[in-house]
């Protein structure tokens, strides 16, 4: 029997803006229902790597496939109807808009009959019961754990399989980053594939089946999240954390 394909699969990808390089030698892999993290400080080259996996940034060389099929250079609109959606790190909603409004832009250009779309409208307000509630206020009248909720569910508008997460925690309470990390392990109860880069290593760690490190643009270590959450060694050279704090 064939082994299944690899939901996404990235080779020896590299990225620069104009001349200069920030990231070289990418080679990362995510399984079908499978969590996994792209872990670094801030500047390791994190978001540059996920936008170029959407199409949103442009390749310089290395490849890229989902579900076997090579896609290397498609566009955003083409990953988003495969089944490929980014929650991009600083939320980027339409603050004039409502909140529904913000929701419904994210099933546009999907294919998704009207049904499907109520349907996943419907799924998302129950995970979300507050964005029900205030679906006619203006998203930018929000607080910023609501509004990355938004922003979480608008994604999940497009019916994924693979949902790609960049900074879901940034600026958030401690106790709305924890409430952010449920609703991940949620969304992986259900079935969906997710790929997580953040900052918020440990919180990251514990929910990842698997995981990469990132440090000036390149995947410095790799392995099992658990295994990577306790090695003090890893964790304090490329990341400045103390395991045992």
């Amino acid at each position: 029997m064939a082994a299944e394909p690899m939901m996404l699969e990235v080779k020896d990808l590299s990225l620069a803006y104009g001349r200069r390089i920030v990231a070289e030698h990418i080679s990362m892999t995510v399984g079908a229902r499978e969590c996994v993290a792209l872990v670094g400080a801030n500047g390791a080259g994190k978001s540059t790597v996920l936008k170029s996996m959407v199409g949103i940034h442009p390749q310089g060389g290395g490849s890229i496939s989902y579900l076997g099929r090579d896609v290397t250079g498609w566009s955003s609109a083409a990953a988003v109807r495969s089944g490929v959606t980014l929650c991009p790190e600083g939320r980027h909603l339409f603050p004039g808009m409502s909140v529904r409004d913000n929701l419904l832009l994210g099933s546009v250009k999907t294919g998704a009959s009207r049904a499907e779309t109520r349907a996943r409208l419907s799924e998302i307000e129950d995970l979300f019961p507050v964005l029900s509630e205030r679906k006619n206020q203006l998203a930018g009248t929000l607080s910023g754990g609501q509004q990355q909720m938004v922003a979480i569910g608008r994604a999940l508008m497009s019916g994924p399989s693979l949902l790609i997460l960049d900074e879901p925690s940034l600026g958030l309470a401690p106790l709305l980053v924890e409430r952010v990390f449920d609703i991940v392990t949620t969304i992986l109860k259900k079935g969906c594939a997710v790929l997580i880069a953040e900052q918020n290593v440990q919180a990251t760690l514990a929910i990842a089946n698997r995981a990469y490190v990132m440090e000036a643009g390149r995947i410095v270590a790799s392995g099992e999240a658990s295994q990577l959450r306790t090695d003090p060694a890893l964790l304090s050279a490329f990341m400045g954390i103390d395991a045992g704090s």
